[in-house]
């Protein structure tokens, strides 16, 4: 287990990623993410960086690039030690 000291990180920043979780659980399902492998979440939050340097507002890639990084780094973990 990774020691950690969850009170450090940024409210808001944690609370807008979980309202996105929260609204990506109702409309594909809780662990629908968990299909794709790192890459894929790698590739989704360039995506939204990209978007969002772009100037699009059409929804927020910041948070949403956020959530495709937590996802990315979740899977990566299991990729890595699945190749144990």
């Amino acid at each position: 287990m990774i020691e950690t000291s969850l009170s450090l990180l940024p409210p808001r920043g944690v609370l807008s990623v979980g309202a996105i979780y929260k609204e990506g659980a109702r409309t594909h399902g809780i662990d629908e993410w968990r299909k794709h492998n790192s890459q894929h979440h790698l590739d989704r939050a360039l995506q939204h960086i990209y978007l969002h340097l772009a100037g699009d507002t059409g929804e927020d890639h910041l948070v949403n690039a956020g959530c495709r990084l937590l996802m990315c780094i979740e899977k990566n973990m299991e990729e890595k030690e699945a190749n144990k």
